[in-house]
């Protein structure tokens, strides 16, 4: 079973809903999907229905990660998590 990571940036998609309905989709795709977000935010996530956990711990033994929120979300991943690259044909603009 292929892992997912999905991280959504908390400011863009403030009630996690593209991120909820992301993780519906590869749910019943029978993909292992974990939610995590590119900062910490506290006390965010539980009330919203989802199970939010470390980056840093899922990271490791991930197929896949999926960044919502643009740009800067994925630039932010990749400068403060050593060893996280991006694909040759994903890019940041600058």
């Amino acid at each position: 079973m292929k892992k997912v990571i999905l991280c959504p940036n908390p400011y863009r998609d403030s009630e996690l809903r593209v991120c909820k309905e992301a993780k519906k989709l590869l749910d019943a795709l029978h993909f292992q999907t974990v939610v995590c977000l590119p900062f910490q935010r506290e006390g965010y996530g539980a009330e919203l229905g989802l199970r939010i956990t470390p980056l840093h711990q899922e990271i490791r033994s991930a197929d896949l990660l999926i960044a919502f929120g643009g740009e800067w979300s994925v630039g932010f991943l990749t400068k403060h998590n050593p060893g996280l690259v991006l694909d040759d044909w994903l890019t940041v603009s600058k």
